[in-house]
């Protein structure tokens, strides 16, 4: 599977900021909810993400940009660094998860 790793302001040539910023929130949703209830009980994937989040996460994502994964054209996930360079999000599509995404 050839993955390619794009920056937002790559990503925003192709799509509007908005539409960008609700796929990555519905990325992060569906990638919740697929943890393994062993590990999060339903209860507390309901707590941690109710709903996918909205542009309130465009500010997020301006001061610090994803670099997102795509194979050919669907994006598979994404990550970001906190300016101190800790992880602040690192999420991959359920569907293509255990595929070693987050090692590209």
């Amino acid at each position: 599977m050839e993955i390619h790793i794009r920056t937002y302001r790559e990503m925003l040539a192709s799509f509007s900021e908005r539409d960008l910023v609700c796929t990555l929130g519905q990325l992060y949703h569906r990638a919740v909810h697929a943890i393994d209830s062993a590990i999060y009980s339903d209860r507390e994937k309901q707590a941690w993400s109710p709903e996918p989040p909205g542009l309130d996460w465009t500010q997020r994502f301006r001061d610090a940009p994803p670099w997102i994964a795509l194979q050919k054209e669907r994006i598979i996930g994404f990550m970001n660094l906190q300016k101190d360079a800790h992880i602040d999000l690192a999420f991959v599509d359920p569907e293509f998860q255990r595929q070693g995404i987050s090692e590209k």
